[in-house]
C-alpha cells in the first residue's frame, strides 16, 4: 500500500484495474483459432445426424424470412402483407436480406449464406471469449473457454438453423472484450466506449433481450476505472449510452413514423410475457409435451389464460399478476420459481428437456466451482466473476420475464465458460493479491 505526501493510504493502480501483464495475442494465432472454429463446426455437421440440429424456428418463417425478402426487394420493413413489421426490430432482419440477396448473386440455395453466417457468427463469438479469457488466465486455459463455446452442444445445434442467436452472442461477446480490454489496460479512449455503444446497439436490434446491456455495461465501465474526477467517469458512460441512440434511434423514428406510437425496441413483448405464464397451460400450444407444475401455480396459469386476449401491454400483463397475487401469493410464487428453474435447461416443445437437464447440472457445476476459485485466488478473478455473473443474472431476469427456456439463456452460457480455466490454473495475478469490494 503507497502513502501520499499527507500520509493517507492510496491504492495502487492495479488494485483499482486488471493488470494481468499478458502479452497480445498474435493475429497468427487468432486467425488459426477462427479457422480451426469453422473447421470444428464443419466437422460436427458432417459427423452428427441432421436430428440433433435445431431446424428453422416459427420466428424465421413467420417474420424474419418474409421481411428480409421484402427488404431484398427493395419494399423496406414489411411483412407479407405489406404492413411495417415492428414485431421484432430489423437487425437480424437486415442479415438476412442480405443472405437472401448472397444467394441470388451466387445461384445457390437460400440456406448456405445462412448457415455461412452462422460459422462466422460462431468463429467470432470464440475468439472473442478466448482473448478475454487469455487475459486473465494466459493462453493453455484460455483455450478450455474457447473449446467450451464451441462445443457446447446446444450452440452446435444452433449452427445450421437460420437464428438470431449466434448472431447476436458475437455482438455481445465483442462488446464484451472491448468493455474488459478497457478496464485491463486502464484505456478507456472515446473510441473504444463509442464502439461498445455501437455494437450493444446492434446486439439490440438483432435481439430485444440485449436493451439493457448498453446500461449494464457503462455501469461496469464506472465502477472499475481507475479514474477519480466524477467527469471522466461519467464521459464512458454518455459515450456508450450514445452509441446505443445512434443504432437503435432511427428504427424508433421509423417505427413511429409507420404506427404512431413510440415502441420499446419490438411489439413482441407482451405476446412473449403471455406465453411465459401460460406454457404449462394454453390450450392452442398443441406441440408442447405435457409439463406438470405444482397445483396452485397451475391456477394462476389457467386463470391467466382466461383473460389472454385481453392482456395486450406489459401493465396488463402485470396487473393481472398482481391481481393473482393478492388471491394467490403462494401460487404466483411458484409460477416464477419454475419458470426460473426452467430458464437453465427447458426446450419450447419440451420434448428435450429431461435429457438437457443433466448436461446443465454439469456445466453450471464447474461454473460456481470455478468461480469459488476465481474469488479466492486473484483480484482480476474476482472482477470477473462479477461481471460475468451479473451479466448472466441480467440474462436470467429476462428470460424468466418472458418464455423461459436455455435458447434465451445461451449468451450467459457463454460469459460463464469465461471462469471454468479458473480450475486448471490459478490467474496470472499473485495469489496473495486481494481486490476492493466488487
Amino acid at each position: 500500500m503507497n502513502l501520499d505526501t499527507a500520509g493517507k493510504s492510496v491504492r495502487p493502480t492495479q488494485d483499482l484495474v486488471v493488470c494481468t501483464g499478458a502479452k497480445p495475442v498474435s493475429f497468427l494465432t487468432l486467425l488459426l483459432l477462427f479457422l480451426a472454429s469453422i473447421l470444428t463446426t464443419l466437422g460436427f455437421w458432417f459427423l452428427l445426424p441432421d436430428r440433433v440440429f435445431l431446424k428453422e424456428s416459427a420466428d424465421y418463417r413467420a417474420f424474419y424470412h418474409p421481411v428480409g425478402r421484402s427488404i431484398a426487394d427493395g419494399r423496406g420493413i414489411r411483412g407479407d402483407d405489406g404492413a411495417p413489421a415492428t414485431r421484432y426490430p430489423p437487425g437480424f432482419a437486415l442479415l438476412v436480406a442480405g443472405a437472401l440477396v448472397a444467394s441470388e448473386a451466387l445461384h445457390a440455395p437460400e440456406t448456405l449464406p445462412l448457415r455461412v453466417l452462422n460459422l462466422f457468427a460462431l468463429a467470432t463469438s470464440s475468439i472473442f471469449l478466448f482473448q478475454i479469457a487469455y487475459t486473465i488466465f494466459g493462453l493453455a486455459p484460455a483455450l478450455v473457454s474457447y473449446g467450451l463455446w464451441l462445443s457446447y452442444p446446444f450452440v452446435v445445434a444452433l449452427t445450421k438453423a437460420p437464428g438470431t442467436e449466434l448472431p447476436f452472442c458475437a455482438l455481445v461477446f465483442a462488446a464484451f472484450h472491448v468493455a474488459w480490454r478497457a478496464i485491463d489496460q486502464n484505456q478507456l479512449h472515446a473510441s473504444r466506449c463509442l464502439l461498445i455503444g455501437l455494437l450493444l446497439g446492434y446486439a439490440m436490434l438483432v435481439r430485444p433481450i440485449g436493451i439493457g446491456l448498453g446500461v449494464l455495461t457503462a455501469a461496469f465501465l464506472f465502477r472499475f476505472q481507475a479514474a477519480r474526477n466524477i467527469s471522466q467517469r461519467l464521459r464512458p458512460i454518455g459515450l456508450i449510452l450514445l452509441g446505443n441512440l445512434m443504432v437503435v434511434l432511427p428504427w424508433e423514428a421509423w417505427a413511429y413514423s409507420q404506427s404512431g406510437q413510440w415502441i420499446l425496441l419490438s411489439t413482441g413483448g407482451p405476446p412473449g410475457m403471455r406465453d411465459g405464464l401460460t406454457f404449462a397451460v394454453h390450450p392452442d400450444k398443441r406441440y408442447r409435451v405435457e409439463t406438470r407444475i405444482p397445483a396452485d401455480a397451475e391456477l394462476v396459469s389457467q386463470a391467466i389464460v382466461a383473460h389472454y386476449r385481453s392482456l395486450d401491454s406489459a401493465s396488463d400483463i402485470l396487473g393481472i399478476l398482481a391481481t393473482q397475487f393478492r388471491e394467490s401469493p403462494r401460487g404466483v410464487a411458484e409460477l416464477l420459481l419454475v419458470k426460473a428453474v426452467r430458464s437453465w435447461y427447458a426446450t419450447d416443445s419440451g420434448r428435450l428437456d429431461r435429457y438437457i437437464l443433466p448436461i446443465q447440472i454439469v456445466y453450471l457445476s464447474l461454473a460456481i466451482w470455478a468461480t469459488v476459485i476465481s474469488f479466492r485466488t486473484s483480484a482480476s478473478g474476482r472482477r470477473l466473476s462479477v461481471v460475468v455473473w451479473l451479466s448472466v443474472l441480467y440474462f436470467w431476469m429476462m428470460t424468466v420475464s418472458v418464455l423461459s427456456i436455455l435458447r434465451y439463456m445461451i449468451p450467459a452460457m457463454g460469459l460463464l465458460f469465461l471462469l471454468i480455466p479458473a480450475l486448471l490454473r490459478r490467474a496470472a495475478e499473485p495469489a496473495g493479491q486481494t481486490a476492493p469490494a466488487a
